[in-house]
């Protein structure tokens, strides 16, 4: 089923997209100047761009997945219109603060109308002239991983929205919590935070915080993620509507975060079990069937 060749329908490979290697090698070559690479969004561009990362191995803000948590799709509705259930939607509200807040440093354009979208305004700087795309670099993008020492608790996700709609915070400075936190201002020097190790299950980081801080990870927020600070464990809170935060100490520390989903274990426990259950049905049946 659904066999064609390349030759006709070029698609997206590991090699080329659309076709084209040139385009491929040029967008990933950007993205991957940064640990962990950096996320690429697109104004009417293709949808594969999305759907394809896995492939491509160029990570998009815009992903396309039915397994998608409520939360992580209502953040990213501010970037364009639609409704909750839509399948894809390209950058529309390029003015969106919540881009920077999604690591996107790379914006995609499929059409000299998009492309003019972008020169338009001054946070977009042109990068290059791909095969059928134009590649801009959002100047005031945010890191994957932010320390903020000022938190705005909110009690709905209407609440949440109307905040960010009239843009009432800086998310490089506050972040939106569901509960009240208690952060300070403390040790003279700059916050910093460096990537030790990042995998799609696990990352590590390193640390500085200046006074108690709320470390803000543009990753989404999901059931089965446990976090270690100095090899203590410690909560995870929702922040910014959808993605992680959790708060960290005055000083140098090391932060640990693990996909340990409780499924995992349970489902294995059921599957043993089950097959275990079917050994012992089917061993009488074949004893009696010998006997005949």
């Amino acid at each position: 089923m659904n066999v064609v060749s390349l030759k006709q329908e070029p698609g997206v490979t590991r090699n080329a997209f659309d076709g084209s290697p040139a385009l491929l090698d040029g967008v990933r070559s950007r993205v991957n100047l940064d640990s962990p690479p950096a996320r690429i969004d697109t104004v009417d561009g293709s949808m594969f761009w999305a759907i394809g990362a896995g492939i491509t191995r160029v990570p998009s803000a815009g992903g396309v997945s039915p397994l998608a948590p409520e939360n992580i799709i209502q953040l990213r509705l501010f970037l364009h219109d639609g409704f909750r259930w839509g399948w894809y939607y390209p950058l529309e509200n390029i003015d969106s603060p919540v881009l920077d807040l999604l690591n996107v440093r790379y914006v995609v354009a499929g059409s000299p109308k998009a492309a003019d979208r972008l020169r338009a305004l001054p946070r977009f700087r042109h990068l290059a002239s791909l095969p059928g795309n134009e590649l801009f670099e959002n100047l005031t993008v945010m890191p994957r991983f932010n320390l903020v020492h000022q938190v705005r608790s909110v009690s709905s996700l209407a609440e949440a929205r109307g905040v960010i709609d009239r843009r009432e915070i800086d998310f490089r400075q506050t972040a939106l919590t569901e509960v009240p936190i208690t952060l300070s201002s403390g040790s003279a020097g700059a916050d910093d935070v460096k990537v030790i190790d990042y995998q799609p299950t696990s990352l590590e980081l390193a640390v500085q915080s200046r006074g108690t801080s709320l470390l803000v990870a543009s990753e989404t927020e999901y059931p089965g993620w446990d976090a270690w600070v100095d090899g203590q464990p410690t909560p995870i809170h929702r922040v910014d509507i959808a993605l992680r935060g959790l708060v960290v100490p005055d000083g140098a520390h090391r932060v640990r975060m693990e996909f340990r989903p409780a499924i995992l274990p349970i489902s294995l426990a059921i599957s043993l079990a089950t097959g275990f259950f079917l050994l012992l049905w089917a061993m009488p049946k074949r004893r009696g069937d010998s006997i005949l």
